[in-house]
């Protein structure tokens, strides 16, 4: 039962979660765009996967608290899953623009960053931060 783009962009509005996650190794490491929809419900989840791709995983949760399923997209799925909700976005909209804007230096890079893009990368995320504490 495919979803609408309306609905999905509520339900991600309140339960989604856009991040970029900073991951060492060499030349400085990377950063990664990532998205994510966990629920106890795995209908939405589901749903999901079978609309944008990505992956499906169990989320430990503590004693006494229902199993969740979670939702990720990373990289290029993320960007595209973030411009097409993009529209009907409210409160995760500024966090979709930077998203979708650092995904969009990354095309044909890989991993391989040079010094400025790798300050880039941290500056992105660090404004990421803010914004998903409410700072913007």
């Amino acid at each position: 039962m495919p979803l609408s783009l309306e609905y999905i962009a509520g339900l991600f509005d309140g339960e989604g979660c856009i991040m970029l996650s900073q991951f060492s190794g060499t030349n400085g490491g990377y950063t990664q765009l990532r998205v994510n929809v966990n629920m106890a419900n795995e209908l939405i989840p589901t749903e999901l996967h079978n609309q944008f791709g990505g992956s499906l995983m169990e989320v430990k949760v503590p004693l006494g608290y229902k199993p969740q399923l979670m939702w990720r997209a990373v990289g290029t799925k993320a960007g595209r899953f973030l411009e097409t909700l993009l529209p009907y976005l409210v409160i995760k909209k500024k966090q979709a623009e930077l998203g979708i804007e650092f995904q969009k230096r990354r095309k044909g890079l890989g991993n391989w960053r040079s010094n400025e893009e790798i300050e880039h990368d941290k500056l992105s995320k660090e404004l990421m931060h803010i914004l998903n504490k409410g700072g913007g």
